[in-house]
C-alpha cells in the first residue's frame, strides 16, 4: 500500500509539473500574440531623420577651387575695341567651406591683366569674399548632394590696379555650375562679374560706379575634411517609442520568469523531499528511474558531492523488523548466508519455549531481544561486524551528512531536518548511541576558527536531535576542524552523524 501511495504521489507531481509548464507556455504564447513584439524585436528599425536637419562641424566640407579662363574689362570710355578685343587670360584660386548642403562661403584671388578704357594693358589683383548658395539640395534626399549643382554667389572685394595705382572697392556676383565626378572631386564652370568705381583703370570719376570686370573660367574643386558628406540628424522619437514598448515587454517577461522560477523551485523542493522519503523508506530503487535523468541535475538530485546513503540504515531496520520467510525458504536463506535467523527454524523454539524468545543463562530475556520484531539484534549481524560495532570501529549503517553555508552553522537546505527526525526515531526505538562530528572547509579560515566552526555545527545537529527526543547523554559531539576530503570544497562544510550500539 505504501509503495502504491508513493508511486501515485510521484506520478501526480510529474503531471502537475508538466501541466504547469504547459500553462506557462500557453501564457507566454498568448503574451507574444497580444503584444506582437516578437517580429519587432528581430527586425531593426529603418533610419529616421529630421527633415532639413544636419550635424554641423567646422572640420567637415572644406574645399579648394582652382580655375582658369578669360576676363574682359568694360569701362568708360569704352574705346574702339569691342568685348572680345578686350579679353585677357585670368587665373582664379578659391578656398572655402560648406556650412550646410546649401550655404557656404569662400575667399578668392583673381588676377593677371586687363585692357583699360584707354586700351592700355594693366596688371591687377582682385581679392574678394563670397557667399555661396547652392539651390539643388532642396531636391536632394541623399547624404552627398546631387551630382549637378547650381551655385549663385555674391560678395565684396578690392581691386588692386598696380599699373594705375588704384585700389577701388568692388561688388562681386555671378553663378557657378558644378559636377561631381567623385566623392570629393568636382569640375566647375563659373561666370562672374565685378562692378567697381569708374576710376579703377585711372580714367573716370572715383565717386561713380561704372567699370566692370567680366570673367569666364573652368576648373576643378576638391573637398576635404573629416567628412565630405552630410550627417543628418536622427529622429529619436521612433526609437523612444520602441524602447518604451520593449521596456514594458521586458517587465512582463520578468514577471512571468519570476512566477515560473517560483513554481520551478517549489517543484524542485517537492521532488527532493520525495526522493529523500523514498530513500529512507527503502523504495528508491523501485522509482530511481523517475529521478535519474538529464533533468535530475536541475533538481539537485546529483549535486556533485557525497550525498546520504540510507542503504545501511534501511538494512538494519529491515533486519530488526524480522524476516517473515518460513519453511524451506528460510532454511535455504540461513544455509546460503551462514547467519542465524528466526521463524519456523528458530532453534530456540521448542516445547518449553513456543514463542521462540531468546533467554540468557539465568533464564531471563536477552538485553538485545526485540519484542516487536521477535529478533535478537546480535543474531542479525555477523560476529565480526558486531565486534567492530561493539569496539566503536564501525557505525550502524552508513554515516549521514548534513551540509552548511560558508562560515555559519546554518543548513544549506532546511529540508535536511527530515533526516534528523528519522535518525532520532530510529535511535530512540532501538536505544542507539549517536556520534556527531562537525567539520569546516580547510581552504577558508584558520585552524582555530575551523575547529570552533566544526564544533558549532555538530552542536547544532545535536541540539535538534535532543529536540526530537534523543537523550543528550547518548549524543557525542566532536569536531574534525578544517578538512579537504571532498570535492567540491563546499562539501567539506558538513556534519556527519553515525549510529552505534550502546
Amino acid at each position: 500500500m505504501l509503495k502504491k501511495l508513493f508511486l501515485s504521489a510521484v506520478i501526480a507531481l510529474s503531471a502537475m509539473t508538466e501541466a504547469g509548464a504547459g500553462i506557462a507556455r500557453c501564457d507566454m504564447s498568448s503574451m507574444l500574440g497580444e503584444t506582437s513584439l516578437s517580429d519587432e524585436i528581430q527586425r531593426p528599425l529603418a533610419p529616421y531623420y529630421i527633415t532639413g536637419a544636419i550635424v554641423p562641424s567646422w572640420k567637415d566640407n572644406w574645399f579648394v577651387n582652382i580655375s582658369g579662363g578669360v576676363s574682359s574689362f568694360i569701362g568708360s570710355p569704352i574705346g574702339c575695341e569691342d568685348l572680345f578685343g578686350r579679353m585677357k587670360p585670368t587665373l582664379q584660386i578659391s578656398i572655402g567651406k560648406w556650412h550646410t548642403p546649401a550655404i557656404g562661403n569662400r575667399i578668392s584671388f583673381q588676377g593677371f591683366e586687363w585692357k583699360s578704357g584707354g586700351l592700355m594693358t594693366q596688371k591687377y589683383r582682385h581679392w574678394h569674399t563670397d557667399l555661396l548658395w547652392n539651390v539643388m539640395p532642396s531636391f536632394n534626399a541623399g547624404n552627398y548632394g546631387c551630382r549637378w549643382d547650381i551655385i549663385p554667389f555674391v560678395g565684396l572685394g578690392i581691386i588692386n590696379n598696380r599699373t594705375a595705382d588704384r585700389r577701388p572697392f568692388a561688388f562681386n556676383y555671378g553663378v557657378q555650375g558644378r559636377f561631381r565626378i567623385a566623392n570629393s572631386l568636382h569640375v566647375t564652370a563659373e561666370l562672374g562679374n565685378a562692378t567697381t568705381f569708374k576710376d579703377s583703370d585711372g580714367i573716370g570719376s572715383s565717386r561713380q560706379f561704372g567699370d566692370n570686370l567680366l570673367s569666364l573660367s573652368a576648373g576643378v574643386s576638391w573637398t576635404f575634411g573629416s567628412n565630405t558628406g552630410w550627417k543628418k540628424v536622427i529622429d529619436a522619437n521612433p526609437y523612444i517609442r520602441q524602447n518604451e514598448r520593449l521596456a514594458g515587454y521586458a517587465v512582463a517577461m520578468d514577471k512571468s520568469y519570476r512566477e515560473l522560477q517560483r513554481d520551478y523551485n517549489a517543484n524542485a523542493r517537492i521532488i527532493a523531499e520525495l526522493r529523500k522519503i523514498l530513500d529512507i523508506e527503502g523504495l528508491l530503487d523501485m522509482y530511481i528511474h523517475c529521478f535519474d535523468s538529464d533533468a535530475g541535475a536541475d533538481f539537485g538530485i546529483n549535486p556533485g558531492y557525497p550525498v546520504n546513503d540510507y542503504s545501511g540504515l534501511n538494512s538494519l531496520r529491515k533486519r530488526l523488523r524480522g524476516n517473515k520467510k518460513s519453511g524451506k525458504d528460510a532454511t535455504r536463506q540461513v544455509a546460503e548466508s551462514g547467519e542465524h535467523h528466526w521463524g519456523d527454524v528458530d532453534p530456540n523454539r521448542g516445547p518449553n519455549n513456543p514463542s521462540g524468545k531468546k533467554y540468557g543463562k539465568d533464564n531471563t530475556q536477552s538485553e538485545t531481544y526485540d519484542e516487536v520484531s521477535g529478533t535478537d539484534v546480535k543474531d542479525v549481524f555477523s560476529k565480526d561486524y558486531i565486534a567492530a560495532v561493539r569496539a566503536e570501529k564501525e557505525c550502524l549503517g552508513a554515516p549521514i551528512f548534513f551540509f552548511f553555508k560558508l562560515g555559519t552553522a546554518e543548513l544549506v537546505d532546511n529540508s535536511q531536518k527530515v533526516n534528523l527526525n528519522e535518525i532520532a526515531r530510529v535511535a530512540i526505538k532501538y536505544g542507539l548511541g549517536i556520534v556527531v562530528t562537525g567539520a569546516a572547509d580547510s581552504l577558508t579560515g584558520t585552524e582555530e576558527i575551523n575547529n570552533g566552526l566544526g564544533r558549532s555545527r555538530a552542536s547544532f545537529i545535536a541540539a535538534y536531535l535532543a529536540e526530537f527526543g534523543v537523550d543528550p547523554s547518548s549524543i557525542t559531539v566532536n569536531s574534525d576542524g578544517g578538512i579537504d576530503t571532498y570535492t567540491p570544497n563546499e562539501a567539506n562544510r558538513n556534519t556527519v552523524v553515525r549510529l552505534f550500539l550502546e
